[in-house]
């Protein structure tokens, strides 16, 4: 009897002994690849030239102009109709703090092109862009779990960017590199899954359309810095894109620093 009990007692320590393993810090580091497209929507005249000036620089809208005869309006004109787009992707991580269970941070790199849609439908790329968001941190409660009722968790990022041209332009070479000073801030709308409040992804779509993440930029006007919605993301619309969770599940099983 006394052997037999012996035996249950290890068979049960051996089979429980992994709910006390500990898991190192860097398991919880996570990639992941996205693909997507920006899309613009200024709104007037006006703000369409700011734009156009802001993201790309104005000697780059006075080849566009030139190059096209395009007037004031056909800025305008062509970022409504998506003629004036941006497709890229990006691969970004997250990793929890090991002295914060709670928090954890994201870092990204990515590369987009900036295309125009000429008049016979081909598509042109004016730049390409290789950017980085650098140690953007975030609270697991604050940023995902306690928000309003109703509301849907975003997660704002800003990106800093190095802009390669593929025109020429006064008689220069063909390719300048600019590092460009205009950040861009991306809110990415999350989703809980099944209504957990430590699983989450990236909100995919909205109905049977793409999901808009608005897109915004600062500037500095009059001594004060204003920040305008410009745009939105849309990420291609993949087969398993619902299949990639950010799992924020059994923190306590992670060994803090």
């Amino acid at each position: 009897m006394l052997r037999t009990l012996s035996i249950l007692i290890v068979t049960f320590l051996s089979q429980s002994c992994g709910m006390f393993r500990v898991v190192p810090i860097q398991l919880t580091r996570v990639p992941q690849i996205e693909f997507y497209k920006q899309f613009y929507r200024p709104g007037d005249v006006s703000t369409a030239l700011e734009l156009a000036d802001q993201l790309i620089g104005l000697e780059a809208r006075s080849f566009i102009t030139t190059r096209y005869n395009w007037s004031n309006n056909s800025f305008l004109k062509a970022f409504e109709e998506k003629k004036l787009f941006v497709t890229g992707s990006f691969t970004f991580m997250i990793y929890l703090s090991p002295s914060e269970l709670d928090s954890f941070f994201v870092n990204a790199v990515g590369r987009y092109a900036l295309v125009l849609t000429e008049n016979d439908n081909k598509e042109r790329i004016l730049f390409t862009a290789d950017f980085q968001v650098k140690n953007k941190g975030f609270s697991i409660d604050n940023d995902l779990k306690n928000i309003e009722e109703g509301s849907l968790p975003r997660l704002s990022v800003t990106m800093s960017q190095v802009l390669t041209r593929h025109f020429s332009a006064k008689n220069r070479k063909n390719a300048d590199y600019l590092v460009h000073a205009v950040p861009l801030q991306f809110d990415l709308i999350m989703e809980r899954v099944n209504g957990d409040k430590n699983l989450y992804r990236i909100k995919y779509m909205n109905g049977d359309q793409p999901e808009e993440h608005p897109v915004f930029y600062s500037y500095e006007k009059g001594g004060k810095v204003i920040q305008k919605e410009i745009g939105y993301m849309q990420f291609d619309n993949l087969r398993h894109n619902n299949l990639k969770l950010i799992d924020l599940r059994r923190r306590n099983f992670v060994h803090k620093l």
